[in-house]
């Protein structure tokens, strides 16, 4: 399958509609997020979450294990008070994924599920005044973490004719906090030549 870039990805969707302030510096307070796969006698796999020192001391759990469910992308808040992540989920015999967006603080609390849908949520990206940004399906979309206020921003526009999937990547928030840069491929289009 051919991939190509769309419009020369597709850069910084502003989310001035948001409120975002202009200062935004994203801290882990000395701490690192991994996961680690856990298997079950049964044969049944699930994902847990950790947060350890840079030293390798006081591994904490974060979020324990769910089986059939797997970790993704988890993600500090700007102060390290709390951690973002893709709980995925996989049903028996079918080809596709569900997945939903978590937050629990850095004690490893209640978790708390703040979006809702079938559709994938995924890479989810801290950014100023609580703002969550993640891919919806091939959409950008935003949540704060309390669930509130999901709903898309951006979804980038098909070239006539265009009829593949778009995958949307690299959110990264720009450094003065009012807007988001990400990249768009499709598997169809794009600004290459036709061979």
């Amino acid at each position: 399958m051919k991939t190509n870039k769309l419009a020369s990805s597709i850069c910084a969707v502003l989310l001035t509609a948001l409120g975002a302030s202009s200062a935004f510096a994203q801290t882990s307070t000395a701490s690192i997020l991994f996961t680690r796969q856990v298997f079950r006698f049964d044969g049944a796999l699930g994902s847990q979450l950790y947060r350890v020192k840079p030293s390798g001391q006081n591994v904490v759990t974060l979020a324990p294990v769910t089986y059939g469910f797997d970790i993704h992308g988890a993600s500090w808040s700007p102060g390290g008070a709390s951690v973002v992540y893709e709980l995925i989920h996989q049903a028996i015999g079918s080809p596709t994924y569900t997945s939903q967006l978590y937050v629990v603080n850095r004690q490893g609390g209640s978790l708390h599920q703040i979006t809702t849908g079938d559709a994938l949520h995924s890479q989810p990206s801290w950014g100023p005044n609580g703002v969550i940004a993640f891919a919806l399906g091939s959409c950008l979309a935003t949540v704060r973490p309390d669930g509130t206020q999901q709903h898309v921003v951006f979804c980038p526009p098909h070239e006539s004719g265009q009829h593949g999937s778009i995958l949307l990547s690299l959110f990264h928030w720009t450094p003065s906090g009012n807007g988001i840069l990400i990249e768009a491929a499709g598997d169809e289009g794009g600004l290459e030549p036709v061979m």
